[in-house]
């Protein structure tokens, strides 16, 4: 018989791929699997360790656990999935900056201003996993949050409130390579965290159904802590 922590964890993934629980989604905590599973502490974290390492869900510290944003039962996948158990991601905003640069502007089709944010996602409290720099159209951008830069923690839940996009679901362009870290000082101190000069980029463009540009993300992920999977088909992990 299947350790009971499998058996969730089996029952957990057909909800995700299922489409129950949506990409984004709030998922549950490690208490509520202890009630509505009926077991211990202990077989809850297994269940959550489970469920990150195959990349369906991704947690993090102070806001809580949810469902991997990227969808598992599409024909073409390409997943991130972290090498260490219990990766457990602290998000800080470091910048909000109003820019006209002409290579961003080409990258979003505009001619106007854009806003880059820039994100560092932390392990623990000081080991860098990613930097994030996000570059959005400035009529995506609610002027509001700009006093309050923190509430950029997450961008995809700004879209839904502020202009009832869900950008969970829309369609992308991704392109993935393995590059140096480039000279700027955020991205020096993310080297000190690495035993490699390398990292992982992704360079992402979201679209709006209408078919202009939501965002263009770049996101040097370390690889210390992630590796990439390109797969096709419809299956559970």
């Amino acid at each position: 018989m299947e350790p009971k922590y499998k058996i969730i964890s089996n029952d957990l993934i057909e909800k995700i791929n299922s489409g129950i629980f949506k990409k984004g989604d709030k998922f549950y905590s490690e208490s509520q699997l202890k009630s509505i599973y009926n077991v211990s502490s202990t077989t809850a974290v297994k269940v959550m360790e489970t469920l990150v390492n195959l990349g369906k869900i991704e947690r993090f510290q102070g806001k809580g656990t949810y469902v991997n944003k990227l969808n598992h039962n599409e024909l073409l996948q390409v997943s991130d999935i972290p090498l260490r158990n219990k990766l457990i991601r602290n998000i800080k905003v470091l910048s909000v900056k109003k820019k006209s640069d002409s290579e961003i502007q080409k990258k979003l089709n505009i001619t106007g201003f854009y806003y880059e944010i820039i994100r560092i996602y932390f392990v623990g409290d000081d080991i860098i996993s990613d930097v994030n720099l996000s570059y959005i159209p400035e009529y995506y951008v609610n002027k509001k949050h700009l006093n309050k830069i923190q509430d950029f923690y997450s961008i995809y839940e700004l879209y839904k409130s502020d202009f009832n996009i869900n950008a969970y679901v829309l369609p992308f362009t991704q392109r993935n390579t393995i590059t140096t870290l480039p000279s700027h000082f955020l991205i020096n101190s993310f080297d000190k965290s690495k035993k490699s000069n390398y990292c992982f980029l992704q360079e992402r463009t979201t679209y709006l159904n209408d078919g202009s540009i939501l965002e263009f993300i770049k996101d040097y992920k370390n690889t210390e802590f992630f590796y990439q999977i390109l797969s096709r088909g419809n299956f559970n992990s």
